[in-house]
């Protein structure tokens, strides 16, 4: 019984470690949407703390100056938030596209795995 060796071992070898490599990048793309969700969720916070220190002032006396400074700054809030929740759209759709990748990858090295399985059987079999 000779030895079995698979034609495109070397091809499957590459689509492996190609697989993996989409992997890692998809893990760093996921850990950079974290932190840009992260970063929207710090900024939703602290105009929640604004808006709500705003309202705490306008129950007691405050003067005209502390509303608009205050205001102003809720307004620059909100424009960060705006800014940071594009960035969370377009790291989301980079972590769709390197996931999309990643299937394919998937799917090319599963076609050569099954390839491989059906010429082992085979030898084995031609080899009884």
């Amino acid at each position: 019984m000779g030895k079995y060796s698979f034609k495109l071992q070397t091809l499957l070898n590459v689509k492996k470690q190609m697989e993996n490599n989409v992997k890692n990048e998809l893990g760093v793309k996921i850990t950079h949407l974290n932190k840009e969700k992260e970063l929207l969720n710090s900024y939703i916070n602290k105009k929640e703390l604004y808006i709500n220190n705003l309202n705490e002032n306008n129950t007691r006396k405050t003067n005209i100056g502390q509303i608009i400074l205050y205001n102003n700054y809720i307004k620059g809030v909100c424009e960060e938030i705006n800014i940071q929740n594009e960035c969370v759209k377009k790291s989301k759709y980079t972590v769709e596209k390197t996931r999309e990748r990643l299937i394919e990858a998937s799917k090319e090295k599963q076609i050569l795995e099954k390839l491989d399985e059906k010429e082992f059987a085979e030898n084995k079999y031609n080899n009884l």
